[in-house]
C-alpha cells in the first residue's frame, strides 16, 4: 500500500468509533495521536520525495523541450544552406526529444497531481490531529468524571443496610431505655436522702443542734454583759 493510500485511509477512518470500542478511551486517544504523529512524519517524507520527483520531471521536460526547440532552429538553418543530410539527422533528433518530452509531460502531470493530493491529505491529517489533540483533555476529564460517578454508585450499592439491622437497632434502643428506667428506680428506692425516717431523724437532730447553739450564744452574751457592769463600778 503506498503512502497516498495510507494517508487517505487514516483520514477517512472513524476515530470516534475506535475510541468508543476501546477499554480505556484516554489511552486509546493518546495512542491514536501517537499513530497520527508517526503517519504525519511519514507523510511529510513522502510529500518531500514526491515534490522532489515532480521537480526533477519538470526539469527534464524543460530540457527536452529546449533541446527540441534548439534542433528545430538548426534544422531550418541546414535546410536553408541546402544540407538536406544534416537537416534529416537534426530532424530525427528533434523528433526524438519531442517524443521524450511528450512522455515526460504525462509523467510530470501525474506526479504534480499526486503531489497536490498528498499535500491535501497531509493537511487534512494535520488538522485532524490538531482537532483530536484539542479534544484529548476534555475527553480525559469526562472519562475521569464518569469513572468517579460509577465508583460512587457501586460503593453506595454495596453500602446498603443489611436486612434486619434496623430491627436489631430498635430492640437495642428499647433495651437501653429499659436499663435507664431500672437504674432510676433503683436509685430512687435506695437513695438515703429520699427515706422519710432518715429525713425525720435529720430534722430532729438539726433542731437540737440549733437549740444548743442558741443557748450557748445566750450564755456568752450574759457573761459579757456582767463583765461590763463590773468594769463600770
Amino acid at each position: 500500500m503506498n503512502i497516498f493510500q495510507r494517508l487517505q485511509d487514516l483520514v477517512t477512518s472513524n476515530t470516534h468509533h475506535a475510541i468508543d470500542l476501546a477499554e480505556d478511551p484516554e489511552k486509546m486517544l493518546k495512542q491514536a495521536i501517537r499513530e497520527m504523529d508517526e503517519n504525519i512524519r511519514t507523510g511529510r517524507s513522502a510529500v518531500v520525495a514526491a515534490v522532489s520527483s515532480e521537480k526533477k520531471l519538470a526539469c527534464q521536460l524543460q530540457q527536452h523541450r529546449g533541446k527540441a526547440s534548439e534542433l528545430a532552429t538548426k534544422t531550418e538553418s541546414a535546410v536553408e544552406s541546402g544540407n538536406d543530410e544534416l537537416a534529416w539527422s537534426l530532424l530525427e533528433r528533434k523528433l526524438e526529444h519531442e517524443s521524450i518530452a511528450t512522455e515526460l509531460e504525462q509523467s510530470w502531470t501525474c506526479a504534480k497531481s499526486t503531489c497536490e493530493n498528498l499535500k491535501a491529505q497531509l493537511d487534512r491529517l494535520i488538522n485532524k490531529r490538531g482537532e483530536l489533540s484539542r479534544k484529548r483533555d476534555s475527553l480525559a476529564l469526562r472519562q475521569r468524571a464518569a469513572e468517579a460517578r460509577t465508583a460512587v454508585c457501586r460503593s453506595m450499592a454495596g453500602a446498603q443496610i443489611p436486612e434486619g439491622a434496623e430491627d436489631k437497632f430498635i430492640r437495642m434502643q428499647d433495651r437501653v431505655s429499659e436499663l435507664e428506667a431500672e437504674s432510676l428506680a433503683v436509685s430512687e428506692v435506695f437513695d438515703e436522702h429520699n427515706d422519710p425516717e432518715l429525713k425525720a431523724k435529720q430534722l430532729d437532730s438539726d433542731a437540737r443542734v440549733k437549740a444548743e447553739l442558741n443557748a450557748l450564744k445566750e450564755r456568752i452574751q450574759q457573761r459579757q454583759q456582767a463583765k461590763g457592769r463590773i468594769n463600770m463600778t
